[in-house]
């Protein structure tokens, strides 16, 4: 644990984590709020690789300037990753997006008035709502079409509290339009 600590308190190991936190915080899907977690993730997996140094073998700085990149690597790819929630499934409401053979909404609605009302109908109604929403709340449903809460809350660079009261008005906005079923 001695040594695990030695390489972590460097001077060297704190000047290139901050520089590459710098780095990460500057690319789109990062925002300000994430930079502990970032630090916290990359010295983790620093951590994880510091047993298989060999002082033989090399530079112990070298060794840590490579698993900082590889942890930064990771980090990149698992972020650009898509969702791997296979049990959640996207459903348009346009008509054109359709798969072909799908014509009604999806059938967990309770409501049996759903089954009544034409699809094309409804697609107007959410294209009238959509056309009169802030910019601020058109963006956040937008988003949440193709992201997760948090992912959504570092592409717009607010904390996920900012995010819910946005969502909760997104939400009465379609309430007011008579779609609070389709919530």
């Amino acid at each position: 644990m001695q040594r695990e600590d030695a390489f972590l308190d460097c001077g060297f190991m704190r000047a290139m984590l901050q520089q590459k936190i710098r780095v990460l915080l500057r690319r789109p899907g990062f925002a300000h709020q994430d930079r502990e977690d970032l630090r916290q993730d990359i010295l983790f997996r620093v951590l994880k690789g510091l047993h298989s140094f060999d002082p033989t073998r090399g530079h112990p700085n070298a060794f840590l300037a490579t698993l900082v990149e590889r942890a930064v690597s990771q980090i990149l790819r698992e972020r650009s990753a898509q969702k791997r929630n296979c049990s959640q499934v996207v459903f348009s409401l346009r008509p054109e997006d359709q798969p072909s053979g799908v014509s009604d909404p999806p059938p967990n609605h309770s409501n049996e008035a759903i089954g009544s009302r034409h699809y094309s109908d409804l697609a107007l109604d959410l294209e009238d709502l959509l056309a009169k929403l802030t910019p601020e709340l058109r963006a956040v449903a937008d988003l949440l079409q193709q992201c997760t809460i948090a992912e959504a809350a570092r592409e717009l660079a607010i904390p996920r509290s900012t995010l819910m009261r946005r969502v909760k008005r997104l939400r009465r906005e379609f309430e007011d339009a008579g779609l609070r079923i389709y919530l």
